[in-house]
């Protein structure tokens, strides 16, 4: 196993369902890293998870900071998979097409078939000059493709990285998945996605960046995005407050 994985999570100290999945494939304290941003999440996480995870801390105001804690945190390490704490599998792709035809994921039920998979992209990402790797947005088999797209953007639900000096925007208080790619992509690097892979995770649920989205922060960070990388993403024409990739050449 040549990576680690970092969950960055703000008050879901109740439920960890990342954790509890990669625990079950066999995953200890040593391969998981769970950063929290505040005292109070610190403590109880602590308290709850130590002998599962390790638990980092430092003060943040959002996801994009706790992410970087992990960052911070793991310089020793080169290679870092970054998950939701949310999520209840990850799969890959057996058949395209409709399910009711047939078309299905199968999820990764053991550590070696994981370690692999993981191992895998990284490998594939450095041979294509990739610092930042994702996976499909959705775990519908019609929709998904047994291809790397190239120049891409991804959802930070998994989020491979190598640990070489970038960091999360934190002026955005949600879509820093998205501005990283972009920022990456106008470098004139490699943004790779994984359309053979998917995550099964809850969204915009309590904790996590369930205010930021109430708060409109969405919008915000969509427009900034839009003024910043405005050859990579345009207004979405139907759904208000979100971006719409630009197909890079």
């Amino acid at each position: 196993m040549d990576f680690v994985f970092g969950i960055p999570s703000y008050k879901r100290a109740e439920k960890q369902s990342t954790l509890s999945y990669l625990n079950r494939l066999g995953y200890s304290r040593k391969d998981i890293y769970i950063s929290t941003q505040t005292e109070e999440d610190y403590r109880i996480y602590s308290s709850r998870y130590s002998d599962k995870a390790t638990i980092l801390y430092r003060q943040g105001n959002c996801v994009a900071d706790n992410r970087n804690t992990i960052l911070e945190g793991l310089k020793d390490f080169r290679r870092i998979l970054f998950l939701d704490d949310d999520i209840t599998g990850i799969g890959v792709l057996a058949k395209e097409g409709k399910r009711s035809e047939g078309g299905r994921y199968v999820r990764v039920q053991s550590k070696e078939k994981l370690d692999w998979l993981i191992s895998s992209c990284f490998h594939l990402a450095q041979s294509m000059g990739s610092p930042i790797w994702g996976v499909s947005f959705f775990d519908n088999p019609l929709f998904s493709k047994k291809v790397i797209r190239e120049k891409q953007i991804f959802i930070g639900t998994m989020f491979g990285m190598f640990n070489n000096g970038l960091r999360f925007n934190r002026e955005y208080k949600v879509k820093e998945d998205f501005e990283i790619c972009c920022r990456v992509i106008s470098s004139g690097k490699n943004c790779i996605r994984f359309d053979n892979i998917c995550v099964w995770a809850a969204h915009k649920t309590k904790g996590g960046c369930a205010s930021e989205w109430e708060n409109n922060e969405s919008e915000r960070c969509s427009r900034k995005l839009i003024f910043e990388y405005p050859d990579i993403v345009r207004e979405h024409p139907i759904r208000k407050g979100e971006v719409k990739f630009i197909k890079q050449i």
